[in-house]
């Protein structure tokens, strides 16, 4: 398909795969093929790009299909129906999977789909079997999302202010540099708000519950596994301070709900920052089985998860843990 595609489209294609490739289940097989060549045809169709990256990576528990070019972009809240990007997702979810859009004018377009990973038992790996339920992040919520990057934000507003002072040599001119600044930082963290509220799902079966999003990260809890539920504090930046030494500092403060704490599996993406992977290596592990203790921040899917649904699923499976 590479090869054909990119002297048709007369666009430069480059194929990689990584990872140790395994066979995979007829229906997700066919599902990363249609979302590939979807992709592929939005290129040729509206990208006017000169390059085109297609990756297909195999991770320990994840298969994940990446397809980049340096084309034109577009505003993802104003694409026509005519890119299929809904029926994209569509297809990924319909496999347990996940699929993101990121673009904007004049910045390319990357479609990254992930699809769990068969194994030996024949049931996705890092994935729950049987009856399941699936619970997604509800729309909103941006302004507790931003919240703990508020101090930062304002450390940010004072720094571009004083150099755009200095540098135009007037207030006003600097108190509007400083907001464009921050407001730009903003526009940032609302793009990476929508794709996590996009591509965080959260699973129950009789087996027991996983979160998942769409940069591959995994987390998996069986039900004999779980200790309690506790306050989950969940970190979304480095948490070390910043600032002038001997002046004022801030840091980036985590968000805390309520969730699922457990002795459980993790899978991390490929590409993970040097400050969680050090936080993740100081977190304890069980004496008997080795299993990191992991949760699930149940609260950040709806912080009224334990009067609902999933809070049944837990009532049903481990009572004793509900008060």
């Amino acid at each position: 398909m590479a090869g054909s595609w990119a002297q048709t489209a007369g666009v430069r294609l480059d194929v990689e795969v990584t990872g140790t490739p395994v066979a995979l289940a007829a229906g997700v097989e066919a599902t990363l093929f249609r979302i590939a060549q979807e992709a592929l045809a939005n290129v040729a169709k509206h990208a006017d790009a000169t390059r085109t990256a297609l990756t297909l990576s195999y991770t320990d528990e994840v298969v994940m299909l990446d397809i980049r070019d340096d084309g034109r972009g577009f505003v993802p809240q104003a694409a026509a129906d005519g890119f299929g990007l809904e029926g994209m997702r569509r297809r990924a979810r319909a496999v347990g999977g996940t699929l993101e859009v990121e673009t904007g004018p004049g910045r390319g377009t990357a479609v990254a789909a992930a699809v769990p990973k068969p194994s030996a038992a024949g049931c996705s790996a890092g994935s729950v079997c049987g009856p399941m339920d699936e619970f997604r992040m509800r729309g909103g919520g941006l302004a507790r999302f931003a919240a703990p990057f508020a101090a930062p934000l304002v450390l940010f507003f004072a720094v571009c202010l004083l150099l755009g002072a200095v540098l135009t040599g007037s207030s006003a001119l600097g108190v509007v540099i400083g907001a464009l600044a921050t407001a730009a930082l903003f526009g940032v963290l609302a793009v990476k708000h929508r794709r996590l509220v996009a591509g965080t799902v959260v699973r129950f079966s009789d087996e027991g519950v996983e979160l998942a999003d769409s940069r591959g990260f995994r987390v998996r809890l069986r039900w004999p596994d779980l200790t309690r539920i506790d306050v989950v504090d969940t970190q979304l930046a480095d948490p070390r301070s910043m600032g002038r030494p001997g002046g004022a500092r801030v840091r980036v403060q985590a968000l805390r709900s309520v969730g699922l704490v457990g002795w459980g599996e993790r899978t991390l993406p490929p590409r993970v920052p040097g400050w969680m992977r050090e936080r993740l290596a100081r977190v304890p592990a069980d004496p008997a089985t080795g299993r990191p203790e992991v949760a699930i921040p149940l609260g950040e899917i709806d912080p009224l998860w334990e009067r609902g649904p999933m809070g049944d699923w837990v009532r049903r499976h481990r009572p004793d843990l509900m008060r």
